[in-house]
């Protein structure tokens, strides 16, 4: 009976480590398939790509593009000023365009968050 026992305890022990093993797998995979989804909601996006046609171990990112089209699970088409590429989804990123400071015809914009004005009306 007491052999019994230790071999259960064993057991239970081997399940929950190997349980916790599979739980982590599991949670990279949902991971990088939430990332490949989130993709596909991009607006505009970079792309890391050789910056010159013979350059393949210089790269920059070049962009905004717009993601055109879902060639497979991990690759997009995606153009960037005209062009349509094949990137793979390692090689792409989400963009935000950011406005620090707007001028229109000569006439600066004021930001709420600007103090320097004192109270504008």
């Amino acid at each position: 009976m007491q052999t019994l026992k230790e071999n259960l305890e064993l057991a239970k022990t081997y399940a929950e480590y190997y349980s916790d093993i599979e739980q982590k797998a599991i949670c990279r995979s949902l991971q990088f398939t939430q990332y490949r989804s989130s993709i596909q909601r991009w607006r505009q996006s970079i792309i890391l790509a050789p910056d010159l046609d013979g350059a393949k171990l210089y790269s920059r990112w070049q962009g905004p593009g717009t993601i055109v089209g879902v060639k497979s699970p991990y690759s997009y088409i995606v153009e960037v000023d005209g062009k349509r590429r094949h990137v793979h989804a390692n090689k792409i990123r989400g963009h935000k365009e950011r406005i620090t400071e707007a001028i229109v015809n000569n006439c600066s914009v004021i930001f709420e968050k600007d103090q320097d004005f004192g109270t504008v009306r």
